[in-house]
């Protein structure tokens, strides 16, 4: 794994064995348990870059894609599912990509997060109509008022606005 060499190690798989423990004894090579990132849903690691450091998360394609394909060319570049599948991490399926580029990808596959399929969505395709049908611009005060329909469905007066202006 670049920038822990002789601590880790990622196989063309996506599996990441740790060599050396969180002390910094040798043990023998421990393949590391994945959990999934809740915000992205790719499968992350906790890497700790010397003995007694903090643990951080790395993406288990970022790390497969530097190790077997190359380094991150600029801080511009994500790395990209060429099939869309987030747990398919062999070199062959991944390239680094702009952000445009790998939103379109997402968007061919089926995979991007939208409407209420967004992990953090507090609102169903079905409330947000609602909303937009209820709403009364000038009823101030009124039970059809932005104020009102926010306090109902328990969002800020501005996420009622951007719904009705069709931002959100």
């Amino acid at each position: 794994v670049r920038g822990h060499e002789g601590r880790y190690e990622v196989s063309d798989l996506g599996r990441v064995r740790s060599l050396v423990s969180r002390f910094g004894r040798r043990e023998c090579p421990l393949v590391m348990r994945v959990r999934v990132n809740k915000a992205s849903g790719y499968p992350e690691v906790g890497l700790v870059p010397a003995p007694r450091a903090k643990q951080a998360f790395r993406s288990v394609h970022v790390l497969v894609l530097e190790a077997f394909v190359e380094p991150r060319p600029s801080s511009r570049y994500e790395a990209a599912h060429a099939n869309g599948l987030k747990w398919d991490n062999r070199p062959a399926n991944l390239a680094w990509k702009t952000p445009v580029a790998n939103n379109a990808d997402k968007v061919a596959h089926g995979t991007q997060q939208r409407g209420e399929s967004c992990y953090n969505a507090k609102l169903t395709d079905e409330v947000v109509r609602e909303i937009r049908r209820r709403y009364r611009r000038y009823d101030r005060g009124g039970p059809d008022s932005s104020v009102a329909l926010a306090r109902e469905f328990g969002v800020s007066h501005g996420t009622i606005i951007a719904i009705v202006h069709r931002k959100i």
